[in-house]
């Protein structure tokens, strides 16, 4: 009877994967909305649907989080300390409703990913999470030609993408959302396929070139840039594990190239229907430092800097502003915007958790049992993309679930149990037995 209940629960976790993942992807987020608000201007008018599927999700979340307690990493200060940073800056500076809420989802979010780290193997869910990804971009592409027809502007702006056509984001929340989920689906599946014991089998291949066309399409560049540097990074260590000397000559070519890159960065912007102020977000660099020197240490607390209210950082910011792009909810930035919601305290917190993800993919690199690419080429994204996203301090989003998955990973449990399975002391989690 313990065998089957434990079969049970395993067959359970993997079938909870599959709605969280589609849900952090928001690829049916406007099948959930009583307008098809795709504008990007406001957030769509979410039903009473939406936030069940959600409550739903939490449950059962906690629910296997506290029937696997025994074996949830222990080593993970790192959130512990950032929650009780938040609740402690809350306390002194006050916090309205909305943003308590925010933090919950946040809270949640880490959660998720400390669970999964327990539960399941890297390349396990890396797979769970290509697969999902191949099964979206179907369904995404196959539903371009009538939603394309509706003539919707999925870009306020209406620029031209890499194919030529305006943007298209299908049922995802935005076109960044589109793009972050189809970038992140690329570098797991390369990245798959180029790991020691992989190849590029005729289901990547078709998958990669469906999460492809809809990278294009979206016109999110930002992902875009994200994914060519961590494919760039990946070919490299790839060519490196084989070959040195190319590797190494490879690395001094991309080197080079960025370099001219940098040096005709109007070309490049240019050709991507892009201008020198990065859609408006040169205005918000410039203002940063004043904002933030008010509350350097910790920040506004997480969700008050854009809280809606008059006196908020948020309207300030687009008061002062005389640009189209007057309406800004956040400060397009990973980075930025974790300084101004954690303040310094919560930057190096995160940038302990980068450090311990980047131990974590460095040894799957270097494993005796296998080379294994994919966390490092994951690691290297979410950095390149928080310069000019900010989906690493949002709840409910793909890129902080894998860099808590990541950091998680590296907790001295998690490692134990990992090194202990490979020299068969002990069984494999639930999670892993077939």
């Amino acid at each position: 009877m313990a065998i089957s209940k434990n079969l049970l629960l395993r067959r359970a976790e993997h079938l909870f994967l599959v709605p969280y993942f589609l849900m952090l992807s928001t690829a049916f987020y406007f099948l959930f909305s009583s307008s098809l608000d795709v504008t990007g201007l406001t957030r769509a008018n979410e039903s009473f649907v939406y936030f069940t599927l959600w409550i739903a999700l939490y449950f059962f979340l906690l629910m296997f989080f506290l029937l696997d307690l025994p074996s949830v990493p222990r080593g993970l200060w790192v959130p512990q300390l950032l929650t009780i940073a938040t609740v402690l800056t809350y306390i002194v500076f006050g916090v309205q409703t909305s943003s308590i809420i925010k933090f919950v989802t946040l809270i949640f979010t880490l959660m998720f990913g400390c669970w999964a780290a327990s539960r399941i193997e890297t390349e396990k869910f890396f797979n769970y999470f290509f697969n999902v990804s191949i099964v979206v971009a179907a369904i995404h592409l196959a539903l371009f030609p009538s939603l394309f027809s509706l003539s919707l502007h999925f870009d306020s702006l209406q620029r031209i993408n890499i194919f030529g056509t305006t943007a298209y984001a299908g049922l995802f929340a935005h076109k960044n959302h589109a793009g972050t989920f189809f970038a992140l689906a690329m570098v797991v599946g390369v990245s798959r396929a180029c790991s020691e014991g992989g190849r590029f089998t005729p289901t990547i291949t078709i998958g990669l070139l469906l999460q492809f066309i809809g990278l294009g399409l979206s016109g999110a560049v930002g992902p875009l840039i994200a994914m060519t540097v961590s494919l760039m990074v990946l070919l490299i260590f790839t060519v490196y594990a084989r070959n040195a000397v190319a590797g190494m000559a490879l690395a001094l070519t991309t080197m080079i190239v960025l370099l001219l890159f940098l040096g005709f960065q109007d070309v490049l912007l240019n050709s991507l229907n892009r201008d020198a102020t990065y859609t408006g977000r040169s205005y918000l660099y410039e203002v940063f430092w004043h904002y933030f020197s008010a509350s350097p240490w910790v920040g506004y607390g997480y969700g008050e800097a854009f809280n809606g209210t008059s006196e908020s950082v948020g309207e300030r910011v687009n008061a002062a502003t005389g640009t189209r792009w007057a309406h800004y909810i956040n400060f397009e930035s990973g980075i930025l915007q974790c300084l101004i919601d954690f303040g310094l305290v919560g930057f190096i917190l995160y940038a302990l958790m980068i450090w311990r993800a980047g131990r974590y993919a460095w040894r799957s690199m270097g494993s005796a049992r296998s080379k294994q690419f994919g966390p490092l080429a994951l690691l290297v994204y979410i950095i390149v993309s928080s310069v000019n996203e900010v989906f690493i301090v949002l709840a409910n989003t793909l890129p902080l679930v894998f860099l808590v998955f990541l950091f998680a990973k590296d907790a001295p449990l998690v490692r134990r149990r990992t090194v202990q399975r490979h020299i068969g002391v002990v069984a494999p989690p639930l999670a892993q037995r077939h």
